[in-house]
């Protein structure tokens, strides 16, 4: 060891044990990773002093179990948002004791995140429906979810075609449970917090007929001024009263073919409403190979089955 890098290995050491000694751990073992990537950007640094203290760092960290405090600022932000609905920046820093450009940065990262967003001509912020989303693997209040599992298991295992139970989230419909692991008749695998277009999916379509006429008008409206993507023929077809009532008539909605798969045009899929207490909860989808049945032939095998399953589901989550 040269004279240089032992003079430079004593003066981190140093500054290091004045602040153990002074009971900081977690601060010393940060400030002594800055200092060496400080000198290491200004000079010849030994690659063993840079891992040690990495390890010292990392060590330290485990031993402490300190949070990430840029973690727990973000979580206090959106607790603060989803509280107060509609907060102002100052309302926000002032809440969360933090500074206002720390604020300010945590905030437009939630927002490029999808989980807060800005008020059209107003700076207050509120959080969105993909928030929803961080509880899409929490189980075990979902009366809904609970009392599915079990009768759509045993619909797999009869007609062996997949079966998922699906929530609006937003624009979109969001898996909460499926069979497709259940069973070989299927091209893919769906998870729970996979989530489908509402306009291009047999689920959201039967959504939008059975929900009420406001959640609608909410949904049709946030469609129209936010997704670009949109196709206003789809969105005209389901937003008529023709649509709505044939579909309420029929029990059902289905969707031939469908494109926004990893497969697309190789399966159709039908819906039917899973409603508790005069409420639209979820839906159930049964989707099936294109090339084995027309959806006339699905409707008329699988339909009756699929409607006994939801009202099933019902009977359940109510015991």
């Amino acid at each position: 060891m040269s004279r240089k890098d032992g003079g430079f290995a004593r003066l981190l050491g140093k500054h290091f044990l004045k602040k153990v000694m002074n009971g900081d751990v977690g601060v010393a073992a940060t400030r002594l990773m800055k200092k060496l990537i400080s000198a290491r950007n200004q000079r010849s640094v030994p690659k063993f002093y840079y891992s040690a203290a990495e390890q010292i760092w990392v060590g330290v960290a485990m031993q402490k179990n300190e949070p990430i405090r840029s973690v727990s600022r973000a979580l206090d932000i959106l607790k603060t948002i989803n509280r107060l609905h509609s907060p102002t920046l100052t309302e926000i820093s002032r809440i969360t004791s933090l500074p206002y450009p720390t604020t300010f940065r945590i905030v437009h990262t939630l927002i490029d995140e999808g989980m807060i967003e800005q008020e059209p001509f107003r700076k207050r912020y509120k959080a969105t429906e993909q928030v929803k989303m961080l509880s899409s693997g929490f189980q075990e209040d979902d009366l809904i979810l609970s009392a599915a599992l079990e009768p759509m298991n045993a619909y797999t295992q009869k007609h062996l075609w997949p079966v998922a139970l699906t929530v609006r989230v937003g624009n979109r419909m969001m898996v909460k449970h499926s069979t497709n692991q259940l069973t070989t008749q299927t091209f893919e695998n769906y998870y729970p917090g996979d989530t489908m277009p509402l306009l291009k999916c047999s689920s959201g379509r039967v959504y939008l007929a059975f929900c009420s006429d406001e959640e609608r008008e909410t949904i049709i409206a946030g469609l129209r001024s936010s997704d670009p993507k949109v196709n206003e023929l789809d969105l005209d077809l389901v937003a008529s009263k023709e649509y709505r009532t044939s579909v309420r008539e029929a029990g059902y909605a289905e969707y031939v073919r469908a494109q926004h798969n990893k497969n697309p045009g190789k399966t159709s899929a039908f819906a039917v409403p899973v409603i508790a207490g005069g409420q639209l909860r979820a839906c159930l989808t049964v989707v099936f190979f294109a090339e084995a049945h027309k959806m006339d032939e699905a409707i008329a095998k699988y339909l009756e089955p699929t409607q006994m399953l939801a009202q099933d589901v019902v009977i359940r989550a109510s015991q």
